[in-house]
């Protein structure tokens, strides 16, 4: 179900989008983090290499619509376990762009289907954000941004545990 509406979503932005804007692809890298919150403490790593790739459509210049997929890489527990993880996500991105539209400034809402491989469980998450962007010509830009995730694991034996991943990031656009 939350697939379906997360596809529902994407396809809505994409048709209500402002064609002069238009649609729009970006790929990013970056370092994510994970929380150290009340499990996974005994972490020997708990930053990693990880990377993004997201596609959207402007609404008009002052809101757009992605959906996009992190990978957010492998952090390494005392025991040299490896916990991966990556996560779906439909955002909303409400920004204000400057300086004769080359510059703007976001923020970014949206939710997500967290997926951690290495545990074979998946889950809910908030993507709450935010960033600059520069857009060199009609077709190309790059932003750098952060965005954070929190959400909740129930352990075997039935406890739920608050965690959070951040991440920090560059990424490349291009519009059409």
């Amino acid at each position: 179900m939350m697939r379906f509406f997360i596809l529902f979503l994407a396809f809505a932005g994409l048709a209500c989008a402002d064609r002069d804007g238009g649609p729009y692809i970006g790929v990013g890298y970056g370092v994510s983090s994970y929380g150290k919150n009340d499990i996974y403490t005994d972490l020997k790593e708990d930053r990693s290499d990880a990377f993004t790739i997201y596609g959207g459509a402007a609404i008009n210049k002052h809101l757009s619509v992605e959906l996009g997929y992190v990978d957010f890489g492998t952090y390494t527990l005392a025991n040299d376990t490896e916990l991966e993880a990556n996560i779906i996500t439909v955002t909303t991105l409400a920004q204000y762009p400057f300086y004769e539209d080359m510059f703007s400034i976001y923020a970014k809402v949206g939710v997500g289907q967290i997926d951690f491989s290495t545990l074979n469980d998946t889950g809910f998450s908030y993507v709450l954000g935010g960033g600059l962007g520069y857009r060199y010509n009609e077709r190309f830009g790059v932003k750098a941004g952060y965005e954070y995730y929190p959400f909740d694991y129930e352990d075997t034996l039935g406890t739920t545990h608050s965690m959070k991943i951040e991440y920090v990031y560059g990424a490349f656009e291009v519009q059409f």
